[in-house]
């Protein structure tokens, strides 16, 4: 008997839990770990009788209790539903469930470390603006800098763009998700156009040229390997030699979030930063109010 392959119309063909991951760019390891959480999830609930997809939210405070109850603490808790999250959301791409019944819970008094040494943005501006352009590889690190300042990149960012991601006519650029991030296409500023157009044209090719490489990457490394890493750390270095305000690149991308949340509405923000979660974005608001404190207790100290 021949085998007959049943297609049903508009509903997308199911990708194996790995697979999807895989999709989502996630580390082996990562993969490994929430495959693990996952089928310890399906475990309890074959033991319980529940259906997966008939899993309801107080499922699922009880499945929490039985992880607390073994002694896993909040944060390991919420690693774990975020395993299964990412195993609902699976069904839900592919049309077998309507809603995730685990998108919202999370567990809450979680400690998570807040950006330090902050700079305004007339101080990101300055260290963007002073950095050298006498090279092409100057020039192409500057390009590098003025994404991290201005669109808040990050380095894994960066290393995942290719030249088909921008676009000059409208002055747009795409960034790839990540491991870490979504995906999401964000404005250029008008003086970054030209600089862009020269490196693309002109610079570019010629560094191909001189590291012999062919590749659709938009920013070339300058040894043998495509890898970005020794481009990153001698702009660091060379920044951290010239600016005592500068730490490292982290610092400048949560300076830049920290100030557009002053004036922007915080979903903008977390789409403009590409993170998952609001409460990802929140953790910035939080270096505004500490802000303000300082300000309230340097002008109107309390006595």
């Amino acid at each position: 008997m021949s085998k007959v392959e049943i297609i049903i119309k508009n509903q997308r063909p199911v990708k194996p839990f790995k697979s999807y991951l895989q999709t989502k760019n996630y580390r082996p390891s990562t993969i490994k770990s929430y495959s693990d959480m996952v089928k310890h999830f399906k475990t309890w609930t074959q033991n319980e009788n529940i259906p997966l997809k008939d899993i309801r939210y107080a499922d699922l405070l009880a499945y929490i209790n039985v992880l607390i109850e073994k002694g896993d603490q909040n944060k390991t808790v919420n690693i774990k539903l975020r395993a299964i999250t990412l195993y609902y959301d699976r069904l839900k791409t592919s049309g077998e469930i309507k809603t995730n019944p685990a998108e919202t819970l999370r567990m809450r008094n979680i400690t998570r470390k807040l950006p330090q040494n902050l700079l305004n943005k007339k101080t990101t501006e300055k260290i963007y603006k002073e950095y050298p352009e006498n090279t092409i590889y100057e020039k192409r690190d500057k390009l590098i800098l003025s994404l991290m300042t201005y669109q808040a990149l990050t380095t894994a960012d960066i290393s995942k763009l290719q030249i088909r991601h921008i676009n000059l006519e409208k002055a747009k650029i795409y960034i790839p998700q990540n491991n870490r991030n979504n995906s999401r296409t964000l404005k250029l500023k008008a003086f970054q156009i030209i600089p862009f157009q020269n490196y693309i044209n002109e610079i570019r090719p010629e560094i191909l040229k001189t590291t012999n490489k062919q590749n659709d990457n938009l920013f070339i490394s300058t040894g043998t390997s495509n890898n970005m890493k020794n481009t990153f750390i001698a702009i660091r270095r060379k920044l951290q030699n010239t600016n005592e305000e500068f730490k490292n690149f982290k610092q400048i991308r949560a300076s830049v979030i920290t100030n557009l949340l002053k004036h922007k509405n915080i979903r903008e923000v977390q789409y403009f930063a590409g993170h998952r979660y609001v409460s990802s974005t929140e953790r910035y608001l939080i270096n505004n109010i500490e802000d303000l404190k300082k300000q309230v207790n340097k002008y109107h100290p309390l006595q």
